[in-house]
């Protein structure tokens, strides 16, 4: 009769402790850019996300991070950490960052957020840091404005699959890009 009773207070304690415990998801994928893969890791706890972005560089690149509204609505929600420098371009939120460090090596960058939607991430959009050191005043102000365009976007095209392809998508048109802006002139 004790060890009955005993088996069922361990049954309760186990069952308490997995009701109680903070719950935590995760996912991770691989965007494959032309040069280099970017591992991206998202982590959902009970009161803050996480994604994170890592790149093994062997060259420095610009990037733009593109966060949906359902994850946060203005920049003041947004914490940004790691190994790039960052310039709000768009405060619903838009976000360039640029590398402290231009040397090789592994290069990483998150954002801390409340939790917003389970579903819906981030997006970014990196180019060659020597293509974009040239690029004019006007193709670069160009470029801000073509990235803008992505707030709009529909929640749709932030979901995990989505995001990925449309990094890759970019990726593959990257050499493309400055001739496009230039016909825009």
């Amino acid at each position: 009769m004790v060890v009955l009773i005993s088996i069922v207070i361990i049954i309760v304690i186990l069952l308490s402790v997995s009701l109680f415990a903070p719950s935590q998801s995760e996912f991770s994928q691989t965007i494959n850019y032309a040069d280099f893969n970017v591992d991206k890791t998202v982590v959902l706890s009970e009161n803050e996300r996480i994604e994170t972005y890592s790149v093994q560089l062997k060259n420095p690149v610009i990037g733009f991070l593109i966060i949906p509204k359902t994850i946060a609505s203005d920049i003041s929600q947004i914490k940004v950490s790691g190994d790039f420098e960052t310039e709000v371009i768009q405060s619903d939120p838009i976000i360039r960052i640029e590398p402290k460090d231009l040397g090789p090596g592994n290069k990483k960058i998150a954002i801390t957020t409340q939790i917003g939607d389970n579903v819906q991430t981030s997006i970014l959009l990196l180019i060659p840091y020597i293509e974009y050191t040239e690029f004019s005043e006007t193709e670069k102000q160009q470029l801000d404005e073509l990235i803008k365009g992505f707030s709009d976007l529909d929640a749709n095209y932030f979901t995990i699959e989505e995001s990925k392809k449309i990094m890759e998508e970019f990726s593959q048109n990257s050499a493309e890009l400055k001739k496009k802006l230039t016909r825009v002139n």
